[in-house]
């Protein structure tokens, strides 16, 4: 049986909606999911952020043709350093302030609304899967580390001292090996 994560989700967070500036009244945006370069979802928001009702609302279009519109209140916090403040979605599910929503079942939710067997991806592998991964990843680095010294040019030490990126090498190297004794050491 295989879990689902949390990335199999179309997802949005109060951060990209900040990033592209979509923070503000009035504001209508459409908002698109990518997969290998080619656009296969995408919503449309609208933002009233007035201080009375401040909320989103999303409107789609499901693959059977069905046009959705959720609502979705906002909450602002005001920082403790009395400055600024920030932004949070109030699930329409669970009725609690979150920063990030899932879209399941038709309709975006926070975490807590989700089905309790969703997972992240690292909570799928073994604690022997994921040293062996960060073994591999440890490789990975240092052959892209030896990559950028075979380039022409490329020079390892100036002026008798090792370059910033040739100390990166050894310390990725040696990380590497600590990382291979440790996987074995505990087979």
């Amino acid at each position: 049986m295989f879990a689902t994560l949390y990335t199999d989700f179309r997802s949005f967070t109060v951060q990209e909606l900040k990033r592209h500036g979509m923070l503000r009244s009035g504001y209508l945006h459409k908002l698109a999911w990518f997969l290998d370069g080619k656009k296969t979802s995408s919503i449309g928001i609208i933002t009233n952020l007035t201080a009375a009702d401040p909320h989103l609302i999303l409107t789609y279009t499901m693959s059977d043709g069905e046009s959705i519109y959720d609502r979705v209140n906002m909450l602002f916090v005001k920082s403790n350093l009395g400055i600024n403040g920030y932004w949070h979605f109030i699930c329409p599910f669970a009725n609690k302030p979150c920063r990030k929503l899932y879209l399941h079942n038709r309709h975006f939710k926070s975490r807590a609304a989700l089905p309790a067997d969703v997972r992240y991806k690292s909570q799928t592998t073994t604690p022997s899967g994921r040293v062996m991964a960060q073994y591999f990843t440890a490789v990975d680095k240092v052959e892209e580390m030896k990559a950028v010294f075979n380039k022409p040019y490329a020079k390892q030490r100036y002026r008798g001292k090792l370059t910033r990126r040739a100390m990166q090498k050894e310390r990725w190297s040696e990380r590497q090996l600590l990382n291979t004794y440790r996987f074995l050491k505990d087979l």
